[in-house]
């Protein structure tokens, strides 16, 4: 009898460790290690939802990224795998994924959307609009770009 209470007792800590939070910081941003890591890793050989990042505009506490991509603009989302590198100035990644709900059909024709970022949000007190490094990771082809403090974007090679 010990060793199934035992059993049990080190099965529910282990599943308790493999659990990572999700936090929604707002509607299309996703802090999430695990969905951020999936995406990265699948996001080469994606040819099912093609999308392209056209640009990423910073204006005080948002980020604007345009992109060129099939279907509706509630069917991406941007995941931040919730870590800060602290060098100077302090960089994060976000990236841009496709969910497409199942049973959903789309046209094939590409069409531009953008999606709102509030840093503010995201990074709370910690974030200053004239500091951070912000690179934007495409989740459906290696094709990323980088947002400097000065404003200025860069293809990210």
């Amino acid at each position: 009898m010990k060793q199934l209470f035992f059993i049990c007792l080190v099965f529910l800590f282990a599943s308790c460790d493999n659990e990572e939070p999700v936090i929604e910081s707002n509607d299309e941003t996703l802090v999430s290690k695990s969905a951020f890591d999936s995406y990265l890793n699948s996001r080469e050989g994606n040819t099912d939802h093609y999308f392209e990042l056209k640009s990423i505009v910073r204006s005080g506490e948002q980020l604007e990224i345009t992109i060129l991509g099939q279907c509706e603009a509630s069917y991406y989302r941007v995941i931040w795998d919730g870590s800060v590198m602290f060098s100077s100035p302090p960089q994060i990644n976000l990236l841009v994924a496709f969910e497409l709900p199942e049973g959903v059909v789309c046209d094939l024709s590409m069409k531009e959307h953008k999606l709102i970022v509030n840093l503010k949000d995201l990074l709370g007190d910690n974030y200053d609009d004239t500091e951070y490094i912000i690179h934007v990771l495409n989740g459906s082809q290696v094709q990323d770009k980088t947002s400097h403090p000065d404003g200025n974007m860069t293809d990210k090679s």
